[in-house]
């Protein structure tokens, strides 16, 4: 039997967006199914470099800005969703992604976040989620100084609690934040927070690590998002799921020694929580979640504004130009999108066949007609 692809041209579930500092005109999107791709023209055209490999979920992707040659990602979707589409650990490239080497870490399951240290390609870390179906010990923060030979799990607090998130001070990169949150998933329903979940900082390089507490919300805490601001990297940003009122935007402007609430907005925590500033504005703060897309606010997170993209209304990430704040790209249900002028207008990548299907069937006409469901994408039909 030979196999055609029938379409639709139809993005899916974007999880992971890079792009390269010393290369504007190259960025990278990864998909809960679809793979890994490049694009090299400012985002006009996309090519997958990853359909050789043996998984398609990709959670996370770390492009060294010391050699924007030497990429890692991270396998497994970053999310605690009943369809969950899990990985088997990290891969790297050292050619822009013509070649990929399996690093191991296959218990990780699933990957949300990488950083590469930006003065060298050998030093990454990966946060951890683990099988979410069970407690495990392949939860936490791992660390490789060898270009991912060998791991070592430098934070771990219990077989509960996962690691959703990372940032680093691209001025000391001794200095990297870390997010915990503890949660599992069962058959009957799951525990999205408890004690285990919080902030911590290391200054050592992720060699050790110490939990903050002076200022965030003191009880159990569900899933985190963290952001910091490259050109003072004492601001820090983060969305923490709390209970009640605590919920919301949290900012410190020393390092993590206080905290502050600045905002109550935290759409569905669980299954967006990605926070993010621009390079160029310590106020302008974006915040990621459904109905429009994602919000953003001009006065340091107190108040916000919905975004309407006129693309999608479920966004999962997000990247923002470090030399151009008005250049976005944004992932989530609906695929890929750019926007030059601040998100005002955008750029709907239709050329990435690669939609989420739950579902295909025919139906009865004659000639009959072939329908599938997507992943928040409607039904789609085609003649046979």
């Amino acid at each position: 039997m030979r196999w055609r692809d029938i379409g639709p041209t139809r993005a899916g579930r974007a999880r992971a967006i890079a792009g390269v500092a010393t290369q504007p005109n190259t960025f990278y999107a990864g998909f809960d199914n679809g793979g890994l791709w490049r694009s090299t023209d400012y985002g006009a055209n996309w090519v997958p470099i990853f359909d050789e490999q043996s998984t398609g979920s990709i959670g996370a992707i770390g492009v060294s800005a010391s050699n924007p040659n030497v990429i890692y990602v991270g396998t497994g979707a970053g999310i605690i969703r009943p369809d969950l589409s899990i990985g088997n650990g990290v891969y790297k490239t050292t050619d822009g992604g013509k070649t990929w080497q399996h690093l191991g870490l296959d218990d990780t399951k699933q990957i949300p976040a990488i950083l590469v240290d930006p003065k060298n390609a050998n030093i990454v870390l990966i946060a951890a989620q683990g099988n979410v179906h069970t407690h495990t010990e392949m939860r936490g923060i791992f660390r490789s100084t060898d270009g991912g030979k060998t791991w070592a799990k430098t934070l771990y607090v219990d077989e509960y609690t996962s690691a959703t998130e990372l940032a680093i001070d691209p001025s000391n990169p001794l200095n990297l934040w870390a997010a915990m949150y503890q949660r599992q998933r069962t058959a009957w329903g799951f525990n999205g927070g408890g004690p285990g979940s919080g902030i911590h900082k290391t200054t050592d390089g992720g060699l050790t690590w110490t939990k903050l507490t002076t200022g965030l919300p003191a009880g159990d805490k569900g899933r985190i998002g963290l952001t910091l601001h490259a050109g003072d990297p004492r601001i820090v940003y983060a969305t923490i799921e709390a209970r009640g009122a605590e919920s919301g935007i949290y900012r410190t402007i020393d390092g993590g020694a206080r905290w502050e609430q600045t905002s109550r907005l935290n759409t569905r925590p669980n299954y967006y929580s990605q926070i993010r500033i621009d390079p160029s504005n310590r106020d302008r703060v974006y915040t990621l979640g459904s109905n429009r897309g994602f919000y953003f606010s001009e006065d340091g997170g107190k108040t916000f504004t919905e975004l309407f993209s006129n693309v999608h209304g479920e966004d999962h990430a997000l990247w923002v130009d470090p030399d151009d704040g008005n250049h976005l790209i944004i992932g989530g249900d609906g695929g890929v999108s750019i926007s030059w002028d601040r998100g005002r207008t955008w750029d709907f990548r239709r050329n990435m066949p690669i939609g989420q299907f739950y579902e295909v069937d025919v139906d009865n006409s004659v000639p009959f007609r072939i329908c599938g469901g997507l992943q928040d994408n409607g039904v789609w039909c085609v003649p046979s």
